[in-house]
Order: C-alpha cells, then structure tokens, then sequence
C-alpha cells in the first residue's frame, strides 16, 4: 500500500511568497518537471500567491514581525500509487484533498490550489493565508506545536484512505528527500539500465523512452530505501527491549513461584503463618520485647 504525504511550509515574507508562486506556476525553470504536460489550477486561477496575499490582507493594519504570512501545503503520495493512473480517481482526489483543506481552515483561506501532472508523481501545492478575526494567525489553525500538524497528516490519512493510502508512520524522525538530491537519484543510471532501441526508432523517441525508462527504475530504487527507513523506524530501541524482557523475565518466575505455592498447600500455610508471627512481633513496642529478653535470662 501506498502512503499519503501532507506536508507544509511557513512563509514569513513576501519574498518567499513570490518564490513559491513562481515556482508553481512555472514561471521559473523547474528540474525534471516535463513542458508538454499540462498542470491545472483548482482554484485562484486570476491572480498571482502575492496578488492573493496583498488582497486577503488589505484590511490588516500592521502584520507583526514574526507572523507567518502564509502556509504552503504539500499533498502527494509515495510513488508506489496506482490510483493515478484512472483520470476519474485522480480527479475525485484532488477534490478531497481541496475539500479537506477548505474544512481545517476555511474557504475564504484557501487563496490558490494547483496540481502538477509534470512531474514523475501528480502532487497538489495550496497557498493558505491564516487569517481569524481579521489577523494573521498561524497558531491558531495549526498550533504553533509538532502534534497538531501529526494530528493534520492523521486526519488527511484517513479522508484518503478510499485510494488505498496509508498514513506514514507516526512520530518518525525520517524526513522527505531534499529535492536536489532526489533528482540527482533519477539523473544516476547505469549503462545497464538503458532500454535497446527500437528499429526505425527516432532519436528524439528513443530520448524521451528511455528517460522514462530512467525515472521508472530510480524510482523503484528510491521507494525501496524509503521503506527500509520506515521499517528502521518501526524497531524499538536495545535499552526498549531489554527492559521489556526483564519485566517478562520477571513476571514468569513470579508466575513459578505461584504456582509452586498452589501445588505445595503445606508450605504456603507455613510461609503465611511465618508472615503472621513477622507482623505481631512489628506490632510490639521495643521495650516490651526488651523486657521480656530479661524476663527469659532470669
């Protein structure tokens, strides 16, 4: 099973609201990203993320130093998914995942939704401005706090789950691949990996059939080490274990000696009647036990 990926980005200026704008309406070069494909905006189509940040704060009077002033959301799923490949299940995803978004932090919020289809895996990029009451608040929708976003990626887990993705593992310290380096794990291919041509075959074919062929194989590859670095999450610590089987250790020869006591019923009326006589003698004040030692040596 595929995992559903949900990530963000805080935006604290406009600088970095105009990058990621350029960046995803390709009006900026962009590695591996393929011309010929068409990529669709969802919503906000009109306007630029600035043209959107400067009207949805227009009536703000002053933004505060540190405020984020906008959030971008990240919504994809591991390479492994099969549901993009039906138009009509990519369709329906990419309304849930527009939907979901408009219910955490309101429509009126939600500026600019785009997918890229021109990348090796379909992904949604979202430009969210947070604003309650009339103010930027980031804290306010997601927190300020690392578990408000994991309980975020739990909830879009299950809106997806219909697709057969799964919610990554949670609490995990394994981060997403920085974007250089995953496009330099595609641009690494053995001359063992290229496909023979094909009689008759163009150049400008064969180019664009093997560097298919290329992402495909770098792909396959990269999903692989991204699921040995999951299932490394999923071992417990040494010191989790071997405290898990000392408490185990424990309890089994606790077990041994209850049942030793049931099958011997003579030595556990002894061991009692010990206890008993342990537990009067505690009860008697010390001079008392003193004067009676004297008592007895007359």
């Amino acid at each position: 099973m595929a995992y559903a990926i949900l990530r963000t980005k805080k935006m604290k200026s406009k600088g970095a609201i105009v990058s990621a704008g350029k960046h995803n309406d390709r009006e900026v070069e962009t590695p591996n990203a393929d011309k010929e494909i068409q990529n669709y905006t969802i919503i906000g189509k009109d306007k630029t993320y600035l043209e959107h940040f400067e009207e949805a704060t227009k009536d703000i009077k002053k933004i505060r130093k540190n405020a984020v002033y906008a959030v971008e959301f990240f919504m994809s799923t591991s390479p492994e998914a099969e549901f993009f490949k039906n138009s009509q299940k990519l369709k329906n995803w990419t309304i849930d995942s527009t939907r979901f978004l408009q219910k955490k932090f309101g429509k009126e919020n939600i500026k600019k939704v785009t997918l890229h289809l021109d990348e090796t895996t379909p992904h949604i990029h979202a430009l969210v401005v947070p604003i309650k009451d009339k103010k930027l608040s980031y804290k306010y929708f997601l927190g300020g706090s690392k578990f408000q976003l994991s309980e975020l990626q739990s909830d879009y887990a299950e809106v997806v789950r219909q697709y057969n993705l799964e919610r990554g593992i949670e609490g995990s310290k394994a981060k997403h691949q920085d974007v250089k380096k995953y496009y330099s794990a595609l641009n690494e291919v053995s001359e063992d990996e290229l496909p023979q041509p094909k009689i008759l075959e163009s150049k400008e074919k064969y180019k664009k059939r093997a560097d298919k062929e290329y992402k495909k194989v770098k792909l396959q590859n990269l999903d692989l080490k991204l699921k040995v670095a999951r299932l490394k999450e999923q071992v417990p610590k040494r010191y989790t274990v071997k405290r898990q089987l000392n408490t185990g250790k424990k309890e089994i020869e606790d077990r041994k000696i209850i049942n030793f006591l049931d099958q011997n019923q003579q030595v556990k009326k002894e061991i009692l009647k010990l206890l008993e006589i342990k537990e009067q003698s505690d009860k008697i004040p010390v001079k008392t036990k003193d004067k009676n030692r004297n008592d007895r040596t007359r």
